[in-house]
């Protein structure tokens, strides 16, 4: 029995070190596309929202996908992300979020990550290979702060390394790295560019996988301790 309590202690540990360490993992709805890398989801354990990938809602409007939301609809069961969810999901995917255009070199890892997971809705490169625009644009719901707005907020997660044909982005550094949030005055809500999809969340399951893997080891143990205890 002793020997069985270790193992649950851990269990117990391990489980939750998986559930701290993959806060931020990938999966798949198998009504939508999937995305370049395969999956078209990325959930955040923590929130339990599912983000549909932004490469599915690309091109498309604010008020198009809206219209699509409802049963029957090409994102049935999703609608806009807020922008206290962004920031939320932002912040356990490790990105320590402070202004709009600045270089956050300290944010580096964890965008980049971010970006590859969401689906890049920019990827070009130019100069010969030496330029580099990579970026992950959607649209998101931001009447709590901006109501009565005529023109909707889009966030940016962009990696751009300016060329020789260029200037740089971030000024006096010809690397940058960002997440943006901008509070757009030009467009309106049914304007598409190739560049924004939308950041759409549907409900998740709410228990992480490693808690199930955790719970299934641990009734696993106390059957094979069942059997082997003497009659």
């Amino acid at each position: 029995m002793k020997n069985v309590i270790k193992w649950i202690c851990w269990f117990f540990a391990f489980g939750c070190s998986i559930s701290v360490q993959a806060a931020i993992v990938q999966g798949n709805d198998p009504n939508q596309a999937a995305g370049d890398d395969g999956f078209n989801l990325t959930i955040d354990t923590n929130t339990g929202l599912r983000w549909l990938d932004l490469t599915l809602t690309n091109g498309r409007s604010f008020n198009d996908v809206s219209s699509n939301f409802a049963v029957g609809g090409d994102y049935e069961g999703y609608r806009h992300a807020t922008r206290d969810e962004i920031l939320s999901f932002w912040s356990n995917a490790g990105i320590n979020y402070t202004a709009n255009y600045i270089h956050q070199p300290d944010n580096s890892m964890a965008i980049s990550s971010l970006m590859e997971k969401l689906g890049l809705t920019l990827d070009l490169t130019y100069d010969g290979g030496l330029g580099i625009y990579k970026g992950a644009g959607g649209w998101f719901d931001d009447t709590a702060y901006r109501p009565g707005a005529t023109s909707p907020s889009r966030v940016f997660l962009q990696y751009r390394v300016e060329g020789p044909s260029g200037q740089p982005f971030c000024p006096d550094n010809p690397e940058c790295i960002g997440a943006f949030l901008f509070q757009e005055t030009v467009f309106s809500f049914d304007t598409t560019q190739f560049v924004t999809g939308n950041m759409l969340v549907g409900t998740a399951v709410p228990v992480p996988a490693a808690f199930w893997l955790f719970g299934s080891a641990v009734l696993g143990l106390i059957g094979v301790t069942r059997r082997k205890a003497p009659s």
